[in-house]
């Protein structure tokens, strides 16, 4: 629909902020795939950024850093090149001034690939206390952020995202950033610097 109004009133490009999740057949990323799908349909010019989970979505943990000391996830010694969203940001409007990105569908992560547990260790460092990071079941996981979920089929993508990140299938680090900006993403360690008053207060 809104692809559709967007040719109906002479919107010349599209720069469509997509995930990494379309490429591995999980519900997150089917979600963003039938956008992908609806704009191409309606034939405006586009360049797809698939990005990588964001380093934003770690504030999630605020709660539970600040109350417990604890982070918990179902990803167990899995892997994620968690993105900088300035990097995200940078890489869109880049896909935005320039057309030499039409048509494609761009990949970006993070610099590193950082399990849950090493993440926690990054910001147990940014903010000076100990943090300890402990493994819990899907089940667990499940019930947890149902808490929270708007639906159950959220929920599910939920937990089957961390079960991809756990079996290792979301690990990949991608050199997209650098080749887009010319310059190397921006490491985790920087983003628990900016964001140590989240998880204090």
């Amino acid at each position: 629909m809104a692809a559709m109004i967007s040719k109906e009133l002479g919107v010349r490009k599209i720069v469509k902020l997509s995930s990494l999740d379309v490429e591995h057949g999980l519900a997150i990323g089917a979600w963003h795939e039938k956008g992908e799908a609806a704009i191409r349909a309606a034939g405006i010019p586009f360049t797809f950024v698939r990005s990588t989970g964001f380093m934003s979505n770690l504030l999630a943990w605020a709660h539970s850093i600040r109350a417990e000391g604890v982070v918990r996830s179902s990803t167990a010694d899995g892997h994620r090149p968690f993105i900088h969203s300035e990097d995200i940001v940078s890489v869109c409007l880049a896909a935005l001034l320039n057309d030499k990105y039409l048509g494609e569908a761009l990949p970006i992560t993070g610099p590193e690939s950082l399990t849950f547990g090493e993440a926690t260790t990054i910001i147990s460092e940014a903010i000076g206390r100990p943090l300890s990071h402990q493994v819990i079941s899907d089940e667990e996981a499940r019930e947890r952020y149902s808490r929270i979920s708007a639906s159950q089929e959220e929920t599910e993508a939920h937990v089957a995202l961390w079960r991809a990140i756990r079996e290792g299938r979301l690990a990949a680090t991608i050199d997209g950033v650098e080749r887009i900006l010319g310059r190397k993403p921006i490491a985790l360690r920087q983003w628990a610097s900016e964001n140590v008053r989240s998880f204090l207060n």
